[in-house]
């Protein structure tokens, strides 16, 4: 969240309070730099949340239509990127996005949870977001940046509100949604790291991971 510099080869730069226009590539925190960062980080799946303003800086000092590729900036293999506004040209600070307002209010409130399963993904947060957004602001453009087109990133597990007084039931219930999740994860052959050591830590879940296995649908009163 701040100011993002541009130089005249579309590098990206993130502005500090010492940051020097006339010499923003010394007094700057490149994208390069939060790229090596990101990549020699054990995460398999990161997400990255841009509400910045962006400039572009010239050997003049005037500033003109911006054009950053944040996919070659920061982009790369199981990372999302959000950024709260197309790159233009903004010299004026802001506050912080619509956008970036709704993404919170998404999962503070469930909001973005359209089908009330309990699960935000990046794709519906987003969603939710831009659409709020965009009512309010019908000039506002945001976008979602990813390197694999279908993949969507788990980002919350909701709670219920309404809990009366028994929070270990609804501690039961994300149980058997995080055990729906790795199952799927299992069935494609993809266990996370993470997810075999919350399996290790949780083995009184009862999760059994076999993706060659068929799918049991027997049922208690032997309905097919």
């Amino acid at each position: 969240s701040g100011h993002c510099l541009t130089d005249e080869a579309g590098h990206l730069y993130f502005a500090s309070n010492d940051t020097a226009h006339d010499n923003f590539q010394s007094t700057a925190v490149p994208a390069s730099f939060i790229q090596l960062n990101l990549s020699i980080s054990d995460a398999e799946r990161q997400l990255i949340i841009l509400d910045c303003n962006y400039e572009l800086l010239t050997d003049s000092l005037l500033a003109k239509n911006v054009s950053v590729n944040l996919k070659n900036e920061l982009g790369a293999k199981g990372r999302t990127i959000l950024t709260s506004s197309m790159l233009k040209t903004s010299l004026e600070a802001a506050e912080t996005s619509l956008y970036t307002q709704y993404l919170v209010e998404g999962i503070e409130t469930g909001a973005a949870d359209p089908d009330g399963a309990g699960l935000i993904y990046i794709q519906e947060l987003h969603d939710y977001a831009k659409r709020r957004a965009k009512d309010l602001d019908p000039q506002i453009e945001t976008d979602l940046i990813r390197d694999e087109k279908d993949y969507d990133i788990l980002l919350a597990v909701l709670l219920n509100s309404h809990l009366n007084g028994d929070a270990d039931a609804e501690y039961r219930k994300i149980e058997a949604k995080y055990g729906k999740i790795v199952e799927s994860y299992g069935r494609v052959g993809e266990i996370p790291n993470i997810v075999n050591y919350t399996l290790n830590k949780k083995q009184k879940v009862g999760i059994t991971i076999d993706k060659d296995a068929p799918d049991i649908l027997s049922s208690e009163r032997d309905i097919d």
